[in-house]
């Protein structure tokens, strides 16, 4: 009975330490990014603010500036709120390409198509999508 403890024991202890260097990581990864302290499997969602998201980003926002990290319990998030860095961002799609995250959780939301699309297929359907944006046909739609 001690023995199946000991090694139940050890096998948390070496999953938490797994967990802790992935975390450590990911926050060399981001350390040229300022946010708010994140915990090791908490990440930021300790805060009572956390509760009310969108809230607690414009908190953030107004203290850390355009561009923070937000930790997510275990997954980093970095955010961006400067519309010139964001239009590079969902324009550029050889710079930055969408991960598995992105296109899965959008993908719920708005199915598969020029948000959630990589290489060829996001170049067709901007191909497609790009005479509706251009300024004259916008201007249509506008108030004046």
């Amino acid at each position: 009975m001690i023995l199946v403890a000991a090694v139940g024991g050890t096998i948390f202890g070496i999953v938490v330490l797994y967990f802790i260097s992935i975390f450590l990581y990911q926050c060399l990864l981001l350390r040229k990014f300022s946010g708010p302290l994140a915990l090791p499997l908490l990440g930021n969602c300790y805060h009572p603010d956390a509760l009310f998201f969108l809230r607690y980003l414009v908190t953030l926002r107004k203290k850390f500036g355009r561009t923070f990290t937000f930790f997510g319990f275990l997954k980093p998030y970095l955010v961006v709120c400067d519309p010139i860095v964001v239009r590079r961002v969902l324009s550029d799609p050889s710079v930055f390409i969408k991960g598995s995250d992105y296109t899965i959780q959008f993908g719920a939301a708005f199915g598969s198509g020029l948000v959630t699309s990589n290489g060829d297929k996001h170049k067709k359907d901007r191909s497609i999508f790009n005479k509706y944006f251009i300024k004259s046909n916008i201007a249509k739609f506008t108030a004046a």
